[in-house]
């Protein structure tokens, strides 16, 4: 970079973003406020002025900016200049995570702001009324999606703002990296979609789209504001952003494509302010993969550093403009095809059922899911590309193991893209036999293959500390004590059907998504307990494990006598709205879905206790794993470097040391961060 952009310091270049920021939101929401028609207007509302149709887009500029600053910041702390794995984080990452509590600030205001004005967009009141009305307010935002999309990304704010100044441990930051990408998910998962027609393709392909952007746009603010001096440190600084914005480019480009065809006919992508919209997006996208290529880490001195610093830059620029654009789509609507009206399933579902849920169909009417099918598929993959690295190394890997890991994989791809994940939407037996082959199939199979024993034995010293630090995390330990465990079960049936929490979400598309997630996470929580051979916390005895497996065989015995007493059918507004002829008979659907789940689920179970025997029987056997984690828990510790395992295998040298000694200096050193170990690895 130029010296003048050297000479910089850290909090300089920030505020020099938030000012950018801000004149780039208000220039938008102006530009569009003159452009664009008033959605309250079109939505048959009056006019509500200049104060929603402009602001509405400022302040979600502002808002995206912020996130992506805050997750920049975290990331500094987590993933570019991390700490010891079970100690403190470096300094340039506790000056990230001060840096974040503004940032999350700034958010948080923003966010708030966002929903209050699309709560007034949606149901036709001024900003006035609204302010004087907090009942209304709250109501307002409450009943309208997006806008409760939007108080949840600014609650995540909040709770990032209270703790970044008080954690300074790596894990810590971890914890807050996730909170906060938890919080960007919210928005995209509510909005309101741009098509009624496969709403539920376009609403996970915005989500994925959302994440990629925030995360590139936020390491990328990262490197500008706080890239090490030193150059050892920045080469590998910048090495972990390029991996990071590759991947962001290849989910934004694949992401981009599925609500481009679903939206815009090709006849319209020239024709209409949307479609252009669309194309200069996809030319945004094209010169970032250009610039990419040219902010590769090379091994020159200061010319070439410099020379990349300014692709940097404009890296950084492309970014926001591409923030922007994505602002401009959101307040502009698709063209759609004369006379289209969605029919009662399409508006519901974003799909049509053509016919019953038998056989043929649930094997045959795939709808591949974006969410789960990729994570199936990429799973699977490094699975295999990680036992032949440990093959190509000499070392061996039981064939049952992979075998198990791939049917896994298989049965997740199963239960969410095949005929029924399709049928799961609209009929309940279908979505109960779902919810247990993601609760209990699939987590079985995955954790019999023992996914993280494999990649400890293939990953890196620096990274196995870190998935060992990670696993003996203390919520993950508290989580998976017996009793936790079996409470963690319970809820996630009767949690969910039996306080009528399920009657209350099932109508939106991102509950789905959500439910898949909650049953496989608390299947393999109980069964990595149970099977695996690297639980959290200290293993189970055998007759503890048995005992375990017979409480939760209690609590799927007893959802389902639950679920065939029940003299009304449960989300029962939801499947009578959907009216399917296919289905005459709702509370005979839900007994065919109880008996379903109870018997996949007793299945399961009872596969696992013949695991457990099996593996009870042959105690005095020595595990193939059982020295990895003693071994990978004590990782050396000698000599003195700059950071933890994965660092540059070196001494840094006079300059280098200098230069590490002055970027720490913009920043406070976390407290405790002198006597924390150093690894010399």
């Amino acid at each position: 970079m130029s010296t003048v952009v050297k000479a910089m310091t850290p909090r300089a270049r920030a505020w020099s973003i938030v000012g950018a920021a801000v004149l780039v939101a208000t220039a938008v929401g102006l530009v569009l406020d003159a452009t664009t028609p008033s959605l309250a207007v079109m939505f048959g509302f009056p006019d509500l002025g200049t104060v929603v149709d402009a602001g509405l887009p400022a302040a979600r500029t502002v808002a995206v900016i912020a996130a992506s600053a805050v997750v920049g910041n975290l990331l500094l702390a987590a993933v570019l200049v991390p700490g010891e794995a079970r100690g403190p984080v470096s300094g340039i990452g506790y000056g990230g995570l001060l840096a974040a509590r503004p940032w999350s600030l700034l958010l948080a205001a923003a966010s708030l702001v966002v929903a209050m004005l699309v709560a007034a967009e949606n149901v036709g009141l001024g900003v006035g009324q609204l302010v004087a009305r907090p009942d209304i307010l709250a109501s307002a935002v409450a009943a309208v999606e997006p806008a409760t999309g939007w108080f949840l990304l600014a609650c995540a704010a909040v709770v990032v703002a209270a703790a970044s100044g008080l954690i300074l441990s790596w894990r810590g930051s971890v914890a807050l990296l996730l909170v906060m990408l938890a919080g960007v998910v919210a928005p995209p998962m509510t909005a309101a979609g741009v098509s009624e027609e496969a709403h539920d393709w376009s609403g996970d392909a915005l989500t994925l789209h959302t994440v990629a952007a925030v995360l590139w746009l936020g390491s990328t603010i990262a490197v500008v504001t706080r890239l090490p001096s030193a150059p050892a440190i920045a080469a590998v600084v910048l090495r972990r952003h390029r991996r990071i914005a590759s991947g962001s480019l290849v989910v934004l480009v694949l992401s981009a494509v599925a609500p481009t065809l679903l939206s815009v006919r090709p006849g319209d992508l020239l024709g209409s302010g949307f479609g252009l919209i669309v194309v200069a997006s996809l030319i945004l996208s094209a010169a970032l993969g250009g610039v990419l290529t040219r902010t590769r880490p090379r091994r020159s001195a200061a010319a070439p550093r410099i020379h990349r610093g300014w692709w940097i830059a404009t890296e950084l620029v492309l970014l926001v403009g591409a923030a922007v654009l994505g602002t401009v789509l959101s307040r502009l609507i698709a063209p759609l095809e004369d006379g289209a009206d969605a029919s009662r399933l399409v508006y519901l579902l974003g799909y049509e059922l053509p016919g019953p849920a038998q056989g043929l169909e649930l094997l045959l009417r795939w709808r591949i899911d974006l969410l789960y099918a990729p994570l199936a598929a990429l799973a699977a993959a490094g699975y295999l590309l990680a036992v032949r690295r440990l093959r190509r190394a000499g070392q061996g890997w039981p064939l049952r193991r992979t075998v198990c890991w791939l049917a896994g994989c298989a049965v997740v791809l199963i239960a969410t893209s095949s005929g029924i994940g399709t049928y799961a939407t609209a009929v309940f037996s279908v979505h109960m036999t779902a919810h247990m082959l993601l609760g209990a199939v699939a987590p079985l199979l995955l954790v019999c293959g023992h996914g993280v024993t494999l990649a400890l034995r293939v990953c890196r010293p620096g990274v196995r500390a870190r998935l060992v630090s990670l696993r003996d995390a203390p919520p993950l330990r508290l989580a998976a004590q017996p009793v936790a465990v079996w409470v963690i079960t319970a809820v996630s049936v009767f949690g969910l059907y039996a306080t009528g929490l399920f009657d209350t979400i099932v109508v939106e598309h991102w509950s789905h998504p959500l439910m898949d997630a909650v049953a496989l996470g608390a299947g393999l929580l109980l069964f990595w307990v149970l099977l695996g051979h690297s639980p959290p916390g200290p293993p189970l005895p055998p007759l503890a494990g048995i005992a375990t497996v017979f409480a939760v065989m209690a609590v799927h015995a007893g959802f389902a006598v639950w679920m065939l007493s029940r003299s009304t059918p449960v989300g029962e507004r939801f499947y009578a709205a959907l009216a399917l002829l296919f289905v005459p008979d709702l509370l005979a659907d839900q007994r065919a879905g109880a008996i379903a789940a109870w018997v996949i689920g007793e299945a399961a179970v009872l596969a696992a206790v013949v695991v457990l025997i099996r593996r009870w029987t042959r105690h005095g056997e020595q595990s193939p794993d059982a020295g990895d984690y003693a071994r990978l828990a004590a990782p050396e510790r000698s000599g003195l470097t700059v950071r933890s395992a994965d660092w540059p295998a070196r001494r840094l040298d006079g300059a280098d040391r200098g230069a590490v000694a002055s970027d720490i200096a913009g920043s406070p050193p976390p407290p405790g961060a002198g006597d924390a170990p150093r690894s010399n690895r």
